[in-house]
C-alpha cells in the first residue's frame, strides 16, 4: 500500500509540475492582452516595476515543491528595454526553469547593476564597456552538459528555445546575455539590459559600492 500511494503521490507531482510553463504561457497571453493600447517599444523602463506585478502570480503558480525567493538590489537603475517583452520574457525564463525541476528544487530572480570598463568587456562575449541592469534567474535543476551550455543560445541547437529567445531580445536591446550552468548544480540565465540615459533618468546616481562592480562576478 505505501509503495501505490507513492507511486500516486509522483504521479500527482509530475502532473503539477508539467503543468507549470502552460499556466505561466497563460499569464504571458494575459499580460499581453492587458498591455493593448499602451506604446509598444524601447524606452526607460523599471524593471522592478515588471517584477513587482508578476511577482505574486509567479509564486501562486510555482509548485509547492519549487521555493521561489526574488532578491532585487535596491534604487534600480532605468533601464533600455521594451516592458511588454520584458514581461513576457521573464515568465518564459521561469517556466523553463521551473521544467527542469521535476523533483523540485529552489528558483532565485533577482536583479543586479553594475558598470562594466574595457577590462572587463574584454572578458564577456558580446558585451560593450557600459552601465548595466542584470536580470537574472537561477534554478538548481541538473543543470547542462558544457556542450549543451555551448549551443544554448543558438536557436536551431537550444535545449531552452526561452533562453535562446532572450538573447535575441537582449541583443536587439543593445545588451547581451550570459548563462552560467555546472551538471548536478543548476542553471543560471542573465540579461544584461543598457541603463537607460534619458532626461528623468539622468538624476539616477549609482550606489557607491556598485561603481566598481564588475559583470563577472
Amino acid at each position: 500500500m505505501r509503495l501505490v500511494g507513492l507511486r500516486s503521490h509522483l504521479a500527482r507531482l509530475r502532473t503539477a509540475v508539467s503543468a507549470v510553463p502552460s499556466r505561466l504561457a497563460s499569464m504571458t497571453h494575459r499580460s499581453a492582452a492587458s498591455n493593448v493600447g499602451s506604446a509598444p517599444g524601447p524606452r526607460p523602463t523599471d524593471l522592478h516595476a515588471a517584477l513587482t506585478r508578476l511577482e505574486r502570480p509567479i509564486r501562486r503558480r510555482v509548485p509547492t515543491t519549487v521555493r521561489c525567493r526574488f532578491s532585487l538590489v535596491p534604487e534600480p537603475w532605468l533601464c533600455h528595454a521594451d516592458p511588454h517583452a520584458v514581461e513576457e520574457t521573464i515568465l518564459n525564463l521561469v517556466a523553463a526553469a521551473v521544467a527542469d525541476m521535476s523533483a523540485g528544487g529552489d528558483l532565485i530572480v533577482g536583479t543586479r547593476q553594475y558598470v562594466i570598463d574595457d577590462a572587463g568587456a574584454a572578458e564577456l562575449a558580446g558585451s560593450t564597456p557600459g552601465s548595466y541592469v542584470r536580470f537574472t534567474v537561477r534554478d538548481n535543476g541538473p543543470g547542462l552538459s558544457s556542450e549543451r551550455l555551448d549551443r544554448i543560445l543558438d536557436p536551431a541547437a537550444t535545449v531552452r528555445p526561452a533562453v535562446a529567445t532572450a538573447g535575441e531580445l537582449i541583443r536587439r536591446l543593445g545588451g547581451f546575455a550570459r548563462v552560467e550552468s555546472v551538471e548536478g548544480i543548476g542553471t543560471a540565465v542573465h540579461l544584461y539590459f543598457r541603463r537607460a540615459i534619458a532626461a528623468d533618468a539622468g538624476a539616477q546616481q549609482p550606489p557607491a559600492d556598485d561603481e566598481r562592480a564588475r559583470a563577472a562576478a
